[in-house]
């Protein structure tokens, strides 16, 4: 029995260039990639110069975990100035990113290295011009010689984790009837607030001086309320303030905690 002969569902049609898209899954979605535009690279620059300082601070970790088991390894390589292939792989295809960027830009005449200079980057990410000027040898910055940058994520880390904190006991005490957990995160709440890093973030001053004043009632009530822990009405409503207070007042006040020589190179550049 032969097949019965019918016709395609569809035709095939030819290749039309007009539709070939230019495939950029590497680039920055925050700049206008249109060929032949001068686009300010200030933004895209500072935000890969990041991402190859924490490269280099990585790879000197690594070496650092190596030394402790395996000294003589550790020497012949710092020693010799090589690098791991898998560093250098992708802190190149990082600074080729930048030079690419740079390209496109006003500032096509800049050498990489000197336009890093121009933007004041040589205190915020050390370790990446370091790398920069000498492609192939170790960064020798020490993970002591904290650069400014460093210290300021350091800070925003402490305070997302202080924001997440409230943002999850305002959640609780607004949503479950069972508070039995509610003292210890007041707890964390007030350590996390205490830090040495948030020392600076002077606006936190007041929340820890309520939950100093507050919180041994809080934790009695609970202690003392039976077979299923909470607290009262009163105390409910000052934790919603609280945590509430924590949550806007941090988001408010970035700006404010942005060290002036990191303010300076986020201005947009003349």
């Amino acid at each position: 029995m032969t097949a019965a002969f019918t016709n395609p569902v569809a035709d095939l049609q030819q290749y039309d260039p007009r539709y070939k898209v230019e495939v950029l899954l590497n680039e920055s979605m925050l700049t206008n990639f249109k060929r032949g535009n001068a686009v300010d690279p200030t933004i895209e620059v500072t935000a890969l110069c990041a991402q190859l300082d924490f490269l280099c601070l990585k790879e000197m970790e690594l070496q650092d975990r190596r030394g402790t088991t395996n000294e003589k390894k550790l020497l012949s390589r710092t020693q010799s100035g090589q690098i791991s292939n898998a560093f250098e792989t992708k802190a190149m295809i990082l600074i080729d990113r930048m030079e690419n960027v740079l390209l496109r830009s006003a500032y096509c005449q800049y050498q990489l290295i000197d336009y890093l200079d121009h933007l004041g980057l040589q205190g915020l990410y050390p370790r990446a011009l370091e790398l920069i000027s000498l492609p192939k040898a170790v960064p020798t910055t020490t993970r002591s010689q904290c650069s400014l940058m460093s210290d300021h994520i350091t800070v925003l880390c402490k305070l997302n984790q202080v924001v997440n904190m409230a943002h999850q006991l305002n959640s609780d005490i607004a949503n479950i009837t069972n508070h039995k957990y509610v003292a210890h995160q007041i707890a964390l709440l007030y350590q996390s607030i205490c830090t040495n890093a948030l020392k600076k973030c002077t606006f936190l001053q007041p929340y820890q001086k309520s939950i100093e004043d507050n919180f041994k009632h809080v934790k009695n009530t609970i202690n003392s309320s039976g077979d299923t822990p909470h607290v009262t009405q009163q105390q409910k409503q000052w934790l919603l303030d609280l945590t509430s207070g924590i949550v806007n007042t941090a988001v408010s006040q970035l700006r404010s905690i942005i060290p002036p020589d990191i303010a300076m190179v986020t201005r947009p550049t003349k």
